[in-house]
């Protein structure tokens, strides 16, 4: 095979950007899954956050985050903190939060390696049940 006809990393039949393995099975995995706001697949060239059972393309992302700005909701509504910040704003250490994550108790999303958490989320997740706004119908 010639170096001209070998696949780009991250891409059909490349190699997996983590793993070095040639189309390994979680790239096809991840390059198959739909994204949450689109529902288009993933694909292999798109850069995309992975968030609790869903992925989503950084661009619908910041998609989703404009038409908020755009419709007056507060900036603390799109705010994303860091670990370390999440643990100071709700008293714990880093590692409870990190613990958190890994139950998938705390909202959270993923981009890279980062693990990111939205303001508006974590305040709503932690109201009580009885105070949680519940979805209405339309009439």
């Amino acid at each position: 095979m010639s170096a001209s006809s070998l696949a780009i990393a991250g891409t059909s039949g490349g190699p997996c950007a983590e793993c070095e393995h040639l189309d390994c099975i979680s790239t096809r995995q991840t390059a198959q899954q739909r994204c949450r706001a689109c529902h288009k697949p993933i694909g292999y060239d798109s850069p995309f956050y992975s968030e609790p059972g869903a992925k989503i393309h950084a661009d619908c992302l910041e998609s989703e985050i404009a038409k908020k700005l755009k419709a007056g909701l507060p900036l603390s509504d799109t705010k994303f903190l860091t670990v370390e910040e999440t643990a100071e704003m709700l008293r714990v250490e880093p590692a409870t939060v990190r613990n958190w994550v890994s139950q998938e108790a705390i909202p959270f999303r993923k981009a890279g390696a980062r693990t990111l958490f939205l303001l508006a989320e974590v305040l709503a997740w932690t109201l009580p049940e009885t105070r949680k706004p519940r979805p209405r119908a339309l009439r």
